[in-house]
Parts: C-alpha cells; structure tokens; sequence
C-alpha cells in the first residue's frame, strides 16, 4: 500500500492519418483478423513514468492539473504541464534554501521530511520529464501527436 502515481502517454491512430501504414503493421503484427469494423482506428497506451511515494509531485499535480481535487481520477496532462512541472523542479533543486514543491501528507503517502528521497525524487523526475518532453517532440515532428494523463492511487 502506498501512494504510487502514474503518468501514462496516450496515441489515437486512424486509417485516415498519415500514419495507416502503422495501423496495418500493429494489426498485422498481432494477427488482427477482425472484419466486423470497415474503419481501422488504435488507441495505443504506454506508461510514461511510475513514482511512489513521491508526494511532493503528487501534490503538484493535484494543484496545477487536478485544480485540488485528489480523488485518484486520471486527469489530462498537457505538454506545457509537463513543461511547467520541469520548470518548477529545476526551480527547486536550483535552491534548495526556500521549498516550493511542498510534501503532502495523507494516507500512506510516505516521508514529508525534506531529506535525501526528497532530492532523489525531484532528480529522478528532471530526468523523466525530460525525456517524455523530448519523446513528445520528436514525435510531434513525424506528425503524431501524444497526449498525456495524470492518476494516483493509494
């Protein structure tokens, strides 16, 4: 049991996209031989980034994504979130002297203490946004277009 929080990446391809070669490569590939539908179409799920116990982030998200409410429903993460989130990190390991990415207690939510996880969280999350900022990136310039979602269960 414990706060575990999940960013998940999110494509919608259809047969109309530019992208149908793919749609016909991943119906091929998993032996798809359903003729009841006459318009091909694939919404694809990926995990982005896992944390646990990492309230902090949690209690950002639940203020800039969720508008406060923290009732472990998925929310829409926009790439200028992801952005903001970056920001406001590297904000806080820039200075280490005035907190601005608070710890938030609650059930089973982990350590409030600013302390070495605090850090190591706030490290391992730079790290992981910026590579799903940079994914998003690249493929936005081969014309796909990710969306993100926000949840948390405890």
């Amino acid at each position: 049991m414990g706060l575990d929080m999940y960013l998940n990446k999110e494509i919608y391809i259809s047969e109309y996209d530019k992208n149908k070669d793919l749609i016909d490569q991943i119906y091929n590939l998993l032996e798809v031989k359903d003729e009841s539908n006459n318009y091909k179409h694939l919404e694809i799920t990926l995990p982005a980034i896992y944390w646990r116990k990492a309230n902090q982030i949690h209690s950002w998200f639940v203020q800039n994504v969720q508008e406060g409410v923290d009732e472990c429903q998925e929310s829409e993460v926009s790439i200028e979130d992801l952005k903001r989130l970056l920001d406001t990190v590297n904000k806080q390991l820039e200075n280490k002297e005035e907190i601005i990415l608070k710890p938030q207690s609650g059930f089973f939510f982990g350590n409030t203490d600013i302390d070495e996880d605090y850090w190591q969280d706030l490290e391992e999350t730079k790290k992981q946004v910026e590579r799903e900022i940079s994914f998003y990136d690249s493929e936005k310039e081969k014309g796909r277009i990710w969306s993100f979602q926000y949840r948390a269960s405890w």
